[in-house]
């Protein structure tokens, strides 16, 4: 069985601009992975392009074993959600019709989007009943987040693009949120690539690591972007590279994950 997302040689461009050149990764069933790397490095750019909203300047993007391209729009959005960083515009409508819209590349044009029984347990899960009658420009930014992955859940796709999931949720919701990724991945085998910035909660979350360098710009290196577990690659060598500057890591006491902070002395 081929890797539910396989990625050779890609090259992303902005303008004149290379911002990803040379990434050869791949995502199996059930795995986290976590993008990471300097503001400007491509990070986004390489979600939005994953989920098929840009075309790279070359190599390719297979999905499931096919081209992504060749996906017409409704299978693809059957097979990959897209969460991006910025929640929509305000708008009027409710979160329960929010919601709904998840189920919208299911549904025959004309008809009422369904919500399937398994609403119930991600309701629970965002705790969105107090919610479902509000209008969506009406809730907080955390709120937001909580009603956004939730509708990405009711698109059912194989894969999840999480662009900065955790930003606006408090540290409890951030937890939560750990806590519901995982078990998604271990119990559902959906796949999960998230946009990070944090360091500690990568390491926490993920089972492997792209690490993205600045392709341009006063701190521009010319590195590839390395792929690993985050042992292999959240090494203080590769964040002295990438970041330009010097990290501490340490294992935490009880479950071993690797904790990060910056060094202030160098």
């Amino acid at each position: 069985m081929p890797p539910l997302l396989e990625v050779k040689n890609l090259r992303l461009e902005h303008g004149e601009r290379v911002l990803v050149h040379r990434l050869n990764w791949a995502v199996e069933r059930g795995e986290i992975w976590a993008i990471l790397g300097p503001n400007g490095a491509g990070k986004t750019t390489l979600l939005k392009t994953l989920a098929g909203e840009r075309r790279p300047a070359s190599g390719w993007i297979r999905l499931d074993g096919m081209l992504l391209d060749r996906y017409p729009d409704a299978l693809r959005a059957q097979k990959v959600a897209y969460v991006p960083q910025e929640a929509p515009q305000a708008s009027a409508l409710s979160v329960w019709e929010v919601l709904k819209t998840g189920r919208l590349p299911y549904t025959r044009f004309g008809r009422t989007p369904e919500i399937p029984a398994s609403f119930e347990v991600l309701s629970d899960w965002f705790q969105l009943d107090a919610l479902l009658l509000r209008t969506f420009d009406t809730l907080s930014g955390g709120e937001k987040r909580r009603v956004l992955l939730a509708r990405a859940f009711l698109q059912d796709a194989s894969l999840m693009l999480l662009d900065e999931p955790f930003a606006e949720l408090d540290w409890a919701w951030q937890q939560a949120t750990i806590r519901i990724l995982k078990k998604m991945a271990r119990e559902a085998a959906r796949s999960f690539v998230v946009v990070l910035h944090d360091l500690t909660r990568a390491a926490q979350l993920a089972d492997g690591v792209v690490l993205l360098p600045l392709t341009s710009g006063e701190k521009s290196t010319s590195f590839a972007p390395r792929v690993g577990s985050v042992d292999e690659v959240l090494t203080q060598d590769s964040l002295k590279a990438f970041y330009e500057v010097s990290v501490d890591i340490i294992p935490h006491p009880t479950h071993g994950k690797l904790l990060f902070w910056w060094d202030d002395e160098h």
